[in-house]
């Protein structure tokens, strides 16, 4: 007889050799289940499918998170719009000033402004003189020589 510890050690139960049942000379008839049958009473409550409810819903959500996202597309872009007219002013007001103070500078009225401001006149020590030979004033009027002074020096827009 093995010993009771045969789930803790490598001992087995010696069992009988193996037979062979005899088989059974007619083979037996299958039963057919009947099934039950329900009878449904009428109710007194509607039934509601959920399914078509839950899509509508849904189509629903979809159709007001998409409006929701296009209106606040159109919104920026409106913004950015009128932001841009914006700087198209500002920039040809810039040009505007760039071209008054280009033309002749009176230095009394940039003295004034420029202690108006707060600005105090330098100092000795920070007042270098240059000379400049008058010939480096000529105003050329080839127009050939003028556009690549003014592609290099990034004013596209004056054309």
């Amino acid at each position: 007889m093995p010993s009771r510890n045969y789930w803790n050690t490598s001992e087995a139960f010696k069992l009988p050799p193996e037979t062979v049942a005899p088989r059974r000379a007619a083979p037996r008839k299958r039963r057919v289940k009947s099934r039950p049958v329900f009878i449904y009473a009428p109710s007194s409550k509607p039934q509601v499918r959920m399914a078509p409810i839950m899509t509508l819903v849904l189509v629903f959500a979809g159709a007001l998170a998409m409006s929701l996202c296009i209106s606040s597309y159109y919104m920026a872009a409106s913004a950015v719009s009128s932001l841009q007219s914006k700087l198209a002013s500002q920039r040809e007001a810039n040009t505007i000033l760039a071209n008054l103070a280009a033309e002749d500078p009176d230095l009394d009225f940039v003295r004034e402004t420029a202690q108006g401001l707060g600005m105090s006149e330098p100092k000795p020590y920070q007042v270098f003189k240059i000379s400049v030979p008058k010939g480096s004033y000529a105003v050329s009027t080839d127009s050939a020589a003028e556009e690549p002074i003014q592609e290099q020096a990034g004013f596209s827009w004056f054309k």
